[in-house]
Formats: C-alpha cells, structure tokens, sequence
C-alpha cells in the first residue's frame, strides 16, 4: 500500500503532572522521556539493519537480537 515507505512521527509528550503520574504508575521516570526516546531510536535503527544486535543502554539489553519482518 505505502510502496515500501514508512512515515513515522514521535513525540516525548507534555510535562503536564497528570501525564507525569501516569508515567510512573508504568515504572518510568517521565523526566527521562527524552533520552529514553533517544536511546530507543539508536535500537531501532540497530535493528532495522537486519543483523544480529547486541545492546546495553539505559533502558534496553540486548544480545544477539534480530527482528523480522524488515522494514
């Protein structure tokens, strides 16, 4: 449908104190939410290189890690 192309938008959210609250009821540090972003980013794209991913961030550990299908 998208002939292979792939539009992805992200955000960090607001700093509002109800979203803050609902970011640590899930065990996450909402101040965080921009480098955690970030890191995930680097993963992904790791990932999206089709080999074997080994990984130690703040927020992620992988070993020998593959995905499919590819983008």
């Amino acid at each position: 449908m998208s002939h292979g192309r792939l539009v992805l938008g992200l955000g960090v959210g607001w700093g509002l104190p109800e979203i803050a609250r609902e970011w640590e009821a899930c065990g996450r540090v909402h101040k965080r939410r921009r480098q955690d972003l970030e890191e995930h980013i680097i993963v992904w794209r790791k990932l999206w290189s089709g080999q074997a991913v080994t990984y130690t961030g703040n927020d992620v550990k992988l070993t020998e890690h593959t995905i499919s299908p590819l983008p």
